[in-house]
Parts: structure tokens; sequence; C-alpha cells
């Protein structure tokens, strides 16, 4: 009697600590937002349901019909609590796929200050800019209340300027400051005001949807950054074109791979956003027709197989095997809501792994457009980041209502 009496109690701690486990791995693990969609049917599974406290009292496993931001909740096996989930209804979208490599051309909205420098004149070495207080990753944006969007912009004005006190309107992490400086006349007889600036940004990318109502874009996963200062640029405009690429520097555990080719005079597209999220803008020039498939909610991403596709020779988009070995569930992370490692030999053997100028390469998974490529792993580029694709479509659709509501 007394064994019988250990084993029911040895059985009964195994099961409270399992139930323990169950709970606290859920809390860390499973997201704070769900969507539930029209086509999505398995927004459940055995261990965790998805619930809701009725006007009763009693608790309710909710439907594809529930309503948004219900008070809502994961519990294990139905019966006991975990965590709080904010719920959204959201219908099924459907985008073409790409993965084709394009090139970009921003134009910044004003111009990014990306060095101080001393100009040497007749009475020794002076900065104007140092002196009014400007910093790398200024961005300019009026001089004398007049708009400026171009270096040329700013070398006419302090050439008009006579030497007299120039008012100088920046932003500096979003916030605007009014400073005042006096160009100096250089050793040449050039006013000058001891900076450096750039008012345009190249690169190559890859894109990762358009869709077919709105013809909207992204690409790149990822916000477009100034290589000296790392500052987000502020697009005034910009435009897509078509790259053809020729070939790679493999990435290796000292240094990240890149593609290179060039920019074709074939426009594609528009870009007039610049987020963490990617780029996005109008598509012109439909890239190769693709097949539409759905966008994947972020609870139906599942770890294990999938596949990128990436251009990354002259013969176009192709499909590559990967693994997302890691998902992230926070709703934070807008760029890095995933870990992937490439598993395909022919790309390993060609670029070493992720790459360079394969941001924005689009990861499906039984088929669906589940998430976008974004950063490798210096020390392994084998692996990198991805965002998920539903954090993409929501800024692209953001970005046409606001266009809407500003027309």
């Amino acid at each position: 009697m007394r064994l019988i009496f250990k084993v029911i109690s040895a059985f009964c701690l195994i099961i409270s600590l399992s139930v323990f486990s169950l709970g606290v791995f859920g809390f860390y693990t499973l997201p704070d937002q769900i969507s539930i969609g029209a086509e999505s049917a398995e927004k459940n599974n055995v261990i965790y349901k998805v619930q809701s406290v009725s006007s009763d009292g009693q608790a309710r496993t909710l439907s594809a019909n529930t309503d948004e931001n219900e008070n809502a909740f994961y519990s294990l096996l139905g019966i006991f609590p975990v965590k709080k989930v904010n719920i959204t209804n959201s219908e099924r979208t459907y985008v073409y796929p790409s993965g084709e490599a394009f090139g970009l051309k921003l134009y910044s909205k004003g111009v990014l200050v990306v060095g101080i420098d001393d100009i040497l004149t007749s009475d020794g070495s002076v900065s104007p800019a140092k002196q009014a207080g400007l910093q790398v990753g200024d961005i300019i944006e009026k001089l004398d209340g007049k708009s400026v969007q171009s270096n040329a912009d700013v070398s006419r004005f302090l050439a008009s300027s006579d030497g007299e006190t120039v008012e100088m309107l920046i932003d500096r992490n979003g916030e605007e400051k009014l400073l005042s400086f006096k160009p100096v006349r250089s050793d040449g007889g050039t006013l000058k005001a001891g900076m450096w600036i750039r008012d345009s940004f190249a690169g190559i990318g890859t894109m990762t949807f358009y869709t077919e109502k709105t013809n909207m874009f992204g690409g790149l996963g990822h916000a477009v950054t100034d290589i000296d200062t790392g500052q987000t640029v502020k697009v005034s405009d910009g435009e897509a074109v078509r790259a053809n690429i020729s070939g790679c520097v493999k990435g290796s555990k000292e240094a990240a791979g890149e593609l290179f080719g060039s920019f074709t005079d074939e426009k594609i597209g528009d870009l007039s956003v610049n987020s963490d999220r990617g780029v996005f803008g109008q598509i012109s020039s439909t890239p190769s027709e693709k097949e539409k498939i759905p966008v994947a909610l972020k609870q139906e991403i599942s770890t294990g197989k999938a596949q990128i596709i990436s251009t990354v020779d002259e013969t176009g988009p192709q499909y590559f095997d990967i693994n997302i070995i890691k998902l992230f569930s926070s709703s934070d992370r807008n760029m890095k809501n995933m870990i992937i490692e490439v598993t395909d030999e022919r790309l390993i053997s060609k670029t070493g792994g992720i790459v360079q100028g394969m941001s924005g390469s689009p990861i499906i998974q039984n088929g669906r457009l589940v998430g976008a490529v974004t950063h490798v792993f210096i020390n392994n580029p084998l692996q990198g980041y991805a965002i998920y694709a539903q954090n993409m479509l929501d800024e692209a659709e953001n970005i046409t209502a606001n266009e809407k509501a500003a027309a």
C-alpha cells in the first residue's frame, strides 16, 4: 500500500512539473499578438488553446470570426491560463513573391551631414559647422528658410551668402533644431562651412513581393542606412531599376560576402518610403510574372524546412533550401523575427551562405510567403536574421492608407 502511494505521488509530481514547465515555456515563447484570418483554421493546437471568458463566466475557444482585441488568453490543455494575447481579425492577403535583384537610387529629404572638418583660411583653421553645434548624422532641411535637397543646393547657397550669418534648420533624431553659422572663405577663395554632406544613396537589394491591387512593392526587409553614420536615410523620393548580377564575393567567418552587378536604365518603380521594415514604393514595370501566394500569419510559421528565392548570378531568381531554426514571438522585433540557416549546397558553393545584396529574398514555407532575409551573421555566413512577411505587408498597407488619406 505504501509503495502504491509512493508511485502515485511520484506520478502526480511528474505531471505537476510537466504542466508547470509547459506553462513557463508557453509564457515565454507564445506570441503576444496573433491574427485570425478567414482561411486560418489552425489557430490552436492540442497543448495551447486560444480562449476567452464569455459573459456567463465560461471559457470558450475562439472561432475564426472572433471580434478584434477580444479579452483572450492562451490556456494549457484548455484548462490552465498561460498568458494574455491580443487578437486581430484579418483577411487573407495574396501577393506575388519576387526574388529579383534591383537597384536602389534614393534621394534624401534634405542633406545628411557625414563629417565635420576644419577650413584652412588666411587666419588659420576654423570650423563654422563645429562652432554652430552641427553634428554628424544631422539632416539639413533649410538654409535661411529655403529648402535644400542636394549638395549643389548647399554649395550655391553658401556661395551667395557673402559670408553673412546663415540660419540652418536641421533634423536631429526626429527633433528640429535651429542653428546659425558664418561661412568662411578658404584659401582657394570658396565660402565653406566645414561639413561633409551627402544627398543620395545607391545599392543593390532584392525585391520581396509586389501586390496586384495597389501595385505596391516591398524589398530589403530593413532600412537603407548611411555607411558613415549608420543613420536611416530620410527619403524624399527615389527609384528602383533592374539590376544585372554578374558575380559574388563569397562570405566567410572573417568578412561578409557581397553580390556585385550593374544597374540598367530600365526603371521598374518609384521608391517613396525607407523604414526599418524595408523600402517600399509603386511598381511601374512588373518583374517576371509569378503565381500569387498567400502571406502567412505569424502563428502559421514554424521552425523547419523552407526555401528562399534569390538572384545570385545571371540566371535570375532561383529557389534555395533553408531551415528556419528559431522564431521570436516579441512584436517589437521589426526586422529580426527569425533566424534562418542556408542548407542548399548549390547556394553555399556559390556564395558561402547569405551575402549582402540578398536582403529582401522572400522566404517560402508550405506555399506561403513567411518572411524575407535581412541580415547575415558575420561569424557564420550560413545563418542570418529574417523579418516576418506580415510585418512588411502591414507597412505597405499603412503606406497605401496614408497616401489615400493625404489625397
